[in-house]
């Protein structure tokens, strides 16, 4: 058997390994799987993002296929990684505390929108709820948000690219010496 650790971060494993090798520890597990906030510490190497990653929705929606179970759509596990843009940034150190929990928030925010959805792009039974409703979700998302999502795309895709393209646009703004207007995209309030 290889150490799988050896080469590679748990974030680069494939949904099969992260499957074959992660021992559950249920003593800890019924925190994961709770619909509480939870925030998971330790040092580096101690499997942090290997429990996240294992009761993610797409290993999730694996093992059940695995068991031959129906997937129970109740609760979704999201791993969004902490390494944000913000983090070794020195732009971060520029700015005030407030401004700069602004900035943090809002790309949490960014973040939760990319994975959730690059999550649920995953599943054709989603995909394919979704496309009935496609043209009329993009319409209610663009009025919210007085943005334009690219109309050749998914209603998934499009709001993925813009989550991507905010980020991009943010980093910008905060780059900007009249950076006061990143304020003005917030998409926190959203939520």
């Amino acid at each position: 058997m290889r150490n799988p650790f050896e080469y590679e971060a748990a974030n680069n494993l494939p949904d099969e390994d992260i499957l074959k090798y992660y021992i559950q520890d249920h003593n800890f597990s019924r925190f994961i799987i709770s619909p509480r906030n939870i925030f998971l510490t330790g040092e580096r190497g101690t499997g942090k993002t290997m429990t996240l990653l294992f009761y993610s929705f797409r290993i999730e929606y694996k093992k059940s296929i695995q068991k031959s179970e129906n997937f129970n759509f109740k609760n979704i596990g999201i791993h969004i990684p902490c390494k944000t843009p913000l983090i070794y940034k020195k732009e971060y150190e520029l700015v005030s505390d407030f401004k700069a929990s602004l900035i943090s928030e809002h790309y949490l925010v960014l973040y939760l929108i990319r994975e959730l959805v690059n999550n649920l792009q995953s599943f054709s039974e989603v995909t394919d709820a979704f496309i009935k409703l496609d043209s009329e979700l993009k319409e209610e998302f663009e009025y919210l948000t007085g943005s334009n999502l690219l109309k050749n795309k998914s209603f998934l895709k499009s709001v993925q690219l813009f989550a991507d393209k905010e980020v991009v646009d943010t980093q910008w703004k905060i780059n900007d010496p009249d950076s006061d207007a990143f304020y003005n995209n917030r998409v926190v309030s959203l939520l």
